[in-house]
Order: structure tokens, then C-alpha cells, then sequence
């Protein structure tokens, strides 16, 4: 499956000059910041939650993805769990531990995954587009 390129990264181009065909309406833009995180968190979610929002650039992450946001807090929250766990079976290096460790990749897996989707690591980083604020001109009081 191929990913578009935002509307705003195709307009930097050339590409549209060349294609319009290819130009896109804008990306919806939420008015609201993403907010506290749901009541339903555990207190390890909400510290996973408070994470993400501290290392994530200001702008980036708004209402429209705080189900998304749950999902990673719950997903790392998850992790740690599973390193106090792992750490307790590690004596044992039965079946149990070794479903723990199955169970523990495919969760950082997810983690990771989504982590990507908000720019959150060197090589992804560069596709997030941050906010700007909408210059005035001399003329826009007119």
C-alpha cells in the first residue's frame, strides 16, 4: 500500500505544478487541543499518556487524536508491566516466560509502529508538518 504525501508536502513541490491532478484539499484542522487523558487510564496509562505529550512537538497531537494517544499510553503502560513481569518468570525460562516475551515483542511492535505515525523517531520525524501561524498582511484589516 502506498502512503500520500500530506497536501501541504505535495504544494512545496513541484509536483502539483506538474500533475494538478494530483492536488488534495487541505487536512482537516481541529480547533481544540488533544486535553487531559481519559478517566479510564490506570495511573501508569496516564504517566505513558503525559509521556507521549511532553516528548510530542506542541501543535502536533489535537482532539482528533486522543484515541490514538490512548492506544500508545496503553501500549507502553503495557511494556512496563510486561518488564516486571518478565523480570519475576525469568528464574522459571518455561513456557510461560516465553509467551510473556512473544506477548511483549508484538505489543512493542504496535507501540513502535504508532510511535512512527506521530513522528517520533529520526526517520519519520521529517514527514510531520508542524502548525504555522497564518501571516497578516499589511492589507488584512481592510
Amino acid at each position: 500500500m502506498s502512503h500520500k504525501k500530506p497536501a501541504q508536502l505535495l504544494a512545496l513541490g513541484n509536483s502539483i505544478t506538474k500533475n494538478p491532478d494530483r492536488a488534495r484539499g487541505d487536512s482537516p484542522k481541529p480547533e481544540r487541543e488533544i486535553g487531559p487523558p481519559p478517566d479510564r487510564l490506570d495511573a501508569d496509562e496516564v504517566k505513558a499518556w503525559a509521556e507521549v505529550l511532553a516528548v510530542c512537538p506542541a501543535g502536533v497531537l489535537t482532539v482528533m487524536d486522543r484515541h490514538s494517544v490512548e492506544m500508545v499510553a496503553i501500549g507502553l503502560a503495557s511494556l512496563w508491566r510486561y518488564d516486571k513481569d518478565i523480570r519475576v518468570c525469568e528464574d522459571t525460562r518455561g513456557r510461560l516466560g516465553m509467551m510473556l516475551i512473544k506477548d511483549r515483542a508484538k505489543e512493542a511492535d504496535r507501540v513502535f509502529k504508532m510511535l512512527m505515525k506521530f513522528g517520533m523517531n529520526p526517520v519519520d520525524r521529517s514527514s510531520v508538518i508542524l502548525p504555522t501561524e497564518e501571516k497578516q498582511s499589511g492589507f488584512g484589516g481592510l
